[in-house]
């Protein structure tokens, strides 16, 4: 399968760890939280069950996260979208830093209040050229 097109399950293979989250209580920030237990790496991704990734949408993901990576203050790197499908990329160290999503936020603040406190601590947030739907 094409790693550029398709539902992200289309990653499998193409990334370290592809985890699909079910949480106890529908909440987005208990589906995060789980899964940066799970994971390691430089960024951590996150992309929206409903989204659908257009094409090109990982050689787009590995330029936003190259370009980032060598801006130590970016902490985080946005997807563009259509119809509000989320993608967003997280830089480990400052998820480590900063501890974890916020439990009981509205699932819509869950990222909002992330990047909020990365910008407070002088890190910033980035609009990356990649595409969802």
């Amino acid at each position: 399968m094409d790693p550029n097109t398709g539902h992200p399950s289309a990653l499998a293979g193409f990334v370290a760890t592809l985890i699909d989250v079910t949480c106890d209580v529908d909440l987005l920030a208990c589906a995060r939280n789980t899964v940066l237990h799970e994971v390691s790496g430089d960024w951590v991704v996150f992309v929206d069950a409903a989204v659908e990734l257009q094409p090109r949408w990982l050689d787009g993901l590995r330029r936003d996260l190259a370009l980032a990576s060598t801006r130590p203050s970016v902490g985080c790197s946005v997807g563009s979208f259509d119809d509000g499908g989320l993608d967003v990329a997280y830089r480990r160290t400052v998820l480590d830093a900063l501890g974890s999503f916020a439990d009981g936020s509205a699932d819509w603040t869950t990222d909002l209040d992330m990047q909020l406190r990365l910008t407070c601590v002088g890190f910033s947030v980035e609009r990356g050229s990649r595409r969802t739907a």
